[in-house]
């Protein structure tokens, strides 16, 4: 399965890191294979022009200190997949979506190495829908919680609209 797209892209771009991930960002873009004029199901992702042209999934990755008083350091992820709609006419759609996502934040089930999962979504002024994960787990899982982030994002998408 790590060899089908995103998966292989990202482990590509993750293990180039060398292991200093604190501070780095990874991104990847899901967009239609303009070569076969392909639509439809794409890396794991449904794109469906009429409601969306691409995914972009971005990943950060920082140290924060925890506790002040014993300077407890705590990793976490924060990942983000987002993308752009354009007709006015999706917005209530849009709106029902990323509601129902909000509904569901504190079930959604990553891993048994995340520590803590925080989800949350919004609509920008410019018709772009974010869904933000933050996530804290050991900074050696980072990898694999990376991953399983990327298939809690296909999972999501699966209905695609």
């Amino acid at each position: 399965m790590l060899i089908n797209e995103p998966y292989a892209t990202f482990i590509k771009k993750f293990d180039k890191l060398n292991g200093a991930i604190a501070n780095e960002k990874i991104h990847l873009r899901i967009s239609p294979d303009k070569k076969n004029g392909d639509e439809g199901l794409n890396k794991g992702f449904s794109l469906d022009s009429c409601y969306t042209k691409r995914f972009d999934l971005d990943f950060r990755y920082i140290s924060l200190i925890d506790d002040e008083r014993t300077r407890n350091e705590k990793f976490c992820i924060l990942h983000t997949i987002s993308y752009k709609y354009d007709d006015i006419y999706c917005e209530d759609m849009m709106t029902y979506t990323i509601d129902d996502i909000k509904k569901r934040n504190g079930y959604f089930y990553i891993s048994s190495d995340v520590k803590e999962c925080e989800v949350d979504c919004h609509i920008n002024g410019h018709n772009v829908v974010s869904v933000d994960f933050f996530v804290c787990c050991e900074k050696d899982k980072a990898r694999e919680v990376s991953l399983q982030l990327i298939s809690q994002d296909i999972a999501l998408f699966a209905r695609s609209f």
